[in-house]
């Protein structure tokens, strides 16, 4: 069962009342989006806030609007910034898409966004979950997101999504008829040679070569016992970035499996531990539930 909070190192997630909790996809998209420099930022379907949060640590200027039509997860989201050191440029609004876009925002410089993306498959019992995976005509569609970013981009603006790649090649069907033109490609995997699980990628109004990378879940971590981020992790999220107060993930205080945060300090991430055979009943760090999700 997942936790009912998660822990970074400046900041704090509650995700009880949320359907969709904190998972590594959503982490790599807030570590990866090309948000420096950005004056003003939106978060579409916010769910926990983690998006907004990550993105106003890493930028410590920007104005970081959060759109969420669930509305225990708006209540959350809104709690999760009023307690992030960053309140004062954190603001949920609690509405669809179509309600924001009524009230005529000013342009955003990013607009970032983990949509609903399962079209034909069967839907949960949970009302919540279905709205925050599933596309339907009561939640968020793949048109309408690429139809709001274009109207609501700044001329160099950029829209940055994950989707898995078959949902990803129709999403870049419906932002090329918005106008909005692939500037560069994730490609997030398992490990080498391993399929595509994810892709991020983002859109602006302006042609150029697209850019393609590869991210590696397991490359990320140093295996079992010692659970912690290798080296591949500060390097493949902190490219170009020196001098941003952004750290990785976040130490809770007292327990979890550790990990090395990209300034190299150990952080912790709130987590189950085991205890090793014969070893007196010492707790052994083992992988995060969070990384179990891709990574196992």
């Amino acid at each position: 069962m997942p936790n009912a909070y998660f822990q970074f190192k400046q900041f704090r997630v509650e995700q009880g009342a949320c359907a969709m909790k904190v998972s590594t996809d959503a982490c790599v998209l807030g570590a990866v989006a090309a948000v420096e420099g950005a004056g003003r930022i939106l978060d579409v379907g916010t769910g926990t806030g983690l998006l907004a949060l990550m993105v106003a640590q890493r930028n410590p200027t920007a104005l970081v609007e959060a759109v969420e039509l669930d509305a225990a997860a708006a209540t959350q989201a809104a709690a999760n910034f009023k307690a992030s050191p960053w309140a004062s440029r954190l603001v949920v609004h609690a509405q669809p898409l179509a309600g924001f876009a009524a009230t005529s925002p000013a342009r955003f410089d990013h607009i970032l966004c983990n949509p609903p993306f399962f079209r034909n498959s069967l839907r949960s019992p949970n009302a919540g979950r279905t709205t925050a995976r599933h596309t339907a005509a009561d939640s968020l569609t793949f048109p309408e997101l690429a139809a709001f970013a274009a109207a609501y981009l700044t001329p160099a603006g950029q829209l940055t999504v994950l989707l898995p790649p078959p949902e990803m090649q129709h999403f870049e069907q419906d932002a090329a008829r918005a106008g909005l033109h692939l500037i560069s490609r994730l490609i997030l995997h398992h490990r080498p040679g391993s399929k595509a699980l994810r892709h991020i990628s983002s859109f602006g109004a302006s042609r150029r070569r697209c850019r393609n990378s590869n991210c590696y879940s397991t490359r990320m971590m140093t295996p079992f016992t010692r659970v912690r981020f290798s080296s591949y992790w500060p390097r493949f999220t902190w490219p170009c970035r020196a001098g941003s107060n952004w750290a990785t993930l976040a130490a809770a205080p007292a327990s979890g499996p550790a990990f090395a945060g990209a300034d190299g300090r150990a952080d912790r991430c709130a987590g189950a531990r085991t205890r090793r055979p014969g070893s007196g009943g010492a707790p052994v760090r083992r992988q995060a539930p969070l990384f179990r999700r891709i990574a196992r």
